[in-house]
Formats: C-alpha cells, sequence, structure tokens
C-alpha cells in the first residue's frame, strides 16, 4: 500500500501546509537578506563613500602643505618675492560641467617646452630652471585647492582625472591650461557618491566667485551668465558627454 494511503485528506493538507509554509519562509529570508545587502550597498555609496574621500582630502592637504612649504623655501633661496608667473587673476573664466568619459591628452603644460610654467603665459619675470621643474606637478599628484564659497565647496585637486583620482577629490584635465594661466582650465569632479564636491553645481549664480589655489598663487575666476530654460540667467550649463570641445582652448582666460 502507498504510504499516502494511510492518511485521512486532513493529515494530507496538514502536511502539504506545513510544506507551502517552510518554502515561502525560505523565499521571505532570501529576500529580506537581499534587501539587507542592497541597503548595505546604498549606504555605502551615499555615506561610505564620502568617508573614504575625506580620508583621501586629509591625505592631500599635507601633500599639499608640504609642497608649499618646499616651494616657498625655495623660492625665498632664490630671492623670489613672487613666483606666480602668469595673471595675477582670470576674470570672465565660466565654470562648466563636463564628461570625465574623454580621453586626455598629455599635459602639454608639462611636456615640450623648456619652461613648463611659463607655458601659455606671458612671464612677469625669468625663472630658475629648477625652481619651474619643482613647479611640475605629475599626473595622480595634488595640484592645488578650488574653493567656491556659494555652493560650500573647500576641496583639494588632483593632476588628472581618472577613476582613483576622481575618488579623491576634483581632477584637473591634463591638456588643458593650469588654473591662472591664459587658456581654458578644466576641472571634473562627482556630482553624486565620493563627497559629491560639484553636486550643487546647478546652483551657482552669475557672479559667484571660484578661487583656485595652487603651488604659484591664489587665482579668482567669476561665474559667468548663460540663458536658462525659462529665459532667465543662470551659472551653469549642461554638456553632452561627447561635446569636449568645451575642454579645447578658445583663447580667452
Amino acid at each position: 500500500m502507498h504510504p499516502w494511503a494511510a492518511l485521512s485528506p486532513s493529515s494530507i493538507s496538514k502536511v502539504m501546509t506545513q510544506r507551502t509554509a517552510s518554502i515561502i519562509g525560505g523565499i521571505g529570508r532570501t529576500l529580506i537578506a537581499f534587501g539587507l545587502i542592497t541597503l548595505s550597498f546604498t549606504a555605502f555609496q551615499l555615506w561610505g563613500t564620502g568617508l573614504q574621500e575625506s580620508r583621501a582630502q586629509d591625505s592631500l592637504e599635507n601633500d599639499f602643505e608640504s609642497r608649499l612649504a618646499e616651494v616657498e623655501q625655495r623660492a625665498a633661496e632664490l630671492g623670489l618675492s613672487n613666483a606666480i608667473t602668469g595673471p595675477a587673476s582670470a576674470p570672465g573664466s565660466d565654470s562648466v560641467e563636463v564628461s570625465a568619459e574623454a580621453e586626455p591628452t598629455r599635459n602639454e603644460l608639462t611636456e615640450d617646452t623648456d619652461d613648463p610654467v611659463m607655458a601659455g603665459a606671458e612671464p612677469r619675470q625669468s625663472m630658475d630652471p629648477a625652481f619651474a621643474e619643482l613647479l611640475r606637478v605629475e599626473e595622480g599628484a595634488v595640484m592645488g585647492n578650488i574653493n567656491i564659497p556659494a555652493i560650500g565647496v573647500q576641496r583639494h585637486m588632483i593632476e588628472g582625472i581618472g577613476r582613483d583620482d576622481l575618488r579623491k577629490g576634483p581632477g584637473h584635465y591634463p591638456g588643458t591650461a593650469l588654473p591662472g594661466q591664459a587658456g581654458n582650465s578644466a576641472i571634473a569632479g562627482h556630482r553624486t557618491t565620493y563627497g559629491a564636491p560639484f553636486g550643487d553645481l546647478d546652483l551657482l549664480q552669475p557672479g559667484d566667485e571660484i578661487i583656485v589655489t595652487t603651488l604659484q598663487g591664489e587665482f579668482r575666476y567669476e561665474v559667468m551668465g548663460y540663458p536658462g530654460e525659462d529665459g532667465e540667467e543662470v551659472g551653469y550649463f549642461i554638456v553632452r558627454p561627447d561635446q569636449v570641445e568645451v575642454l579645447q582652448d578658445y583663447g580667452d582666460n
């Protein structure tokens, strides 16, 4: 006789109910575990990456202060009262959001020139070659800091826009002018995750200041106005990921 034949209909129903409950319970526990994993990943993206960027910023700050002290000491030894070779300010420059998907070229400001710091700018004074070499910034190294008071941005910047670079803070596009020098200086940064340094770029207004400090000194830029969707001027404009012509030198500062 088949084992089920000795069971009453009520017993069979009870066994089936227990099995169904066990299966449903297993599915529920699996979904809860999956939800917790997803929640943990989201929390890491929102807060964990911010902590990672904060630690990187502390390290960059120490590196920049060390480099700055070295430059100041060397300038004093050479009797240089003003190490800035480019314009003291660059009024009228604009801040734009660009895509980090563009393939950068090698930094032409630090290549193929006897004095890399002077490239693209009229020098105010001759510069000791050793001092010019001291101002050279290699890709992946700290190159200065950017301060945008209107939206509370205060970050140290990396020379380079690689994935690991931008996880530490905003990055300067190799191949574009150095801040303070003649030309178009391009800086990329996260708008979400990793501290989201540029998360509020759309809140900039015409006339807001962007202050950039490098080993050469402090330079001030002023946000230009652009026509918004409602016809009013705004302090930003949005470009497509393939609209890399915004990185080109247009002959202004």
